[in-house]
């Protein structure tokens, strides 16, 4: 088994821990629905005593049945083995075992919600996923590809937020199950699109080989070199186009400088870089 595979699966296994804590110790106790597959387990929960996590696993069989006809066949193997696991972590491990939160409602839908994110954003990091809104969210962003992952999950959710208000007879529920959404897709976003975020710069300048010469030398990222005009002297220009990460932007920066001291430098945040020395591809 490669190195990579074995640290995602053990990215898994922490991720499903630290979910099923939000679930159990915190959501569960302060009748929280939080939306998805589990929302509807706790719901269930609540109304009949039956298992959260073995409910998931049932709830999750027609969904995944209609990823398979649009996703790849690999994640929805590796869903289905984050679904059993994050399941049997809950109801065999958590939920026994582990103390509950029954403080204040609103503490409980803060940190439940924001377990419940770092949980799926270390589980989306690997590649895998835990089945119900997740997969739906997949299907929506075939559709609607600009949507984020934690946007797309909380446009699904807010259907199960609805449900627990009429289940529970509670608005409270589903107010602070909005409390908790809103924590779990910040982080799920965090996480996930966070190691994306990078810095796109653009130099203009009189000096090009130098300030090439330089960048490759102090940071050892490519570049581009772009042909421009002045627009207000019309006198030729060059644009050196250079993608780096945060902690390589003071480098770049003192690159620049130190080869042409009236450069025009520019930079502006990008959510993702893709490509030799950045990301490959998407998550998803």
């Amino acid at each position: 088994m490669k190195k990579q595979t074995v640290l995602n699966i053990l990215k898994v296994v922490g991720g499903a821990f630290i979910y099923a804590i939000g679930i159990s110790c915190f959501l569960n106790p302060a009748s929280i629905a939080p939306g998805g597959a589990s929302g509807i387990s706790i719901i269930l929960n609540h109304l009949f005593g039956l298992p959260i996590g073995v409910v998931s696993i049932f709830i999750n069989i027609p969904v995944l049945y209609a990823g398979y006809k649009k996703l790849s066949s690999n994640l929805i193997i590796k869903t289905i083995f984050a679904l059993i696991l994050t399941s049997f972590i809950i109801d065999f491990i958590v939920t026994p075992f582990f103390p509950v939160y029954t403080g204040d409602r609103l503490l409980g839908s803060v940190f439940g919600g924001i377990l419940l994110g770092i949980g799926l954003g270390i589980i989306f990091s690997a590649g895998y996923t835990t089945g119900g809104t997740d997969i739906v969210s997949m299907l929506l962003r075939l559709k609607y590809p600009h949507l984020r992952i934690g946007i797309a999950i909380l446009i699904v959710d807010c259907f199960v937020l609805a449900a627990s208000i009429i289940f529970f007879h509670d608005i409270e529920a589903g107010l602070y199950g909005v409390i908790s959404l809103f924590f779990s897709g910040k982080l799920v976003d965090f996480m996930v699109y966070s190691g994306d975020s990078s810095r796109l710069t653009f130099i203009v300048t009189s000096k090009p080989k130098d300030v090439i010469e330089s960048i490759i030398k102090k940071t050892g990222r490519g570049v581009t070199l772009i042909n421009a005009e002045g627009g207000y002297t019309g006198e030729n220009k060059k644009i050196v186009l250079c993608a780096v990460r945060h902690r390589e932007f003071s480098s770049l920066k003192d690159a620049v400088f130190e080869a042409d001291e009236s450069a025009f430098f520019t930079s502006a945040v990008s959510d993702g870089i893709y490509g030799t020395g950045f990301f490959k591809k998407h998550l998803f």
